[in-house]
């Protein structure tokens, strides 16, 4: 008989962020961070990095015709920004999340994710 692997220990912060998925139906992208966050800081190697794709505002509704943001995922990001321990990047198509990430590529074209991972890992590395 196989053993399944032990899963890593589930912190508070994860657990909420799973929570409010679960109610919502949806994967907000302040909880996928959190999520994200929560789980590499349990990690051992020594660079830890979260990379974010997006393809548009994140956690936005539109609300009387115009687009209302939700600030979580402001917050999640500065947490994760000020935690020198981890490196945040994101990676966009529409330039809207541009304001959240202090290190920010805009695509212009889908076939641009391959190069760009690329490359984001050569500057890393280096």
């Amino acid at each position: 008989m196989t053993e399944t692997p032990a899963r890593p220990p589930t912190s508070p912060a994860r657990r909420a962020a799973v929570i409010v998925c679960r109610l919502l139906g949806a994967l907000l992208v302040s909880a996928a961070l959190a999520i994200a966050y929560a789980d590499i800081l349990q990690r051992k190697e020594p660079k830890k990095i979260i990379i974010q794709l997006s393809d548009g505002l994140p956690e936005s509704w539109e609300h009387k015709g115009c687009m209302e943001h939700v600030p979580a995922t402001d917050h999640v990001v500065d947490m994760i920004q000020a935690d020198k321990r981890v490196q945040l990047f994101g990676i966009g198509f529409s330039g809207a999340e541009q304001r959240h990430f202090k290190q920010y590529t805009f695509l212009t074209d889908a076939n641009e994710i391959a190069s760009t991972l690329l490359n984001l890992v050569r500057q890393i590395v280096d």
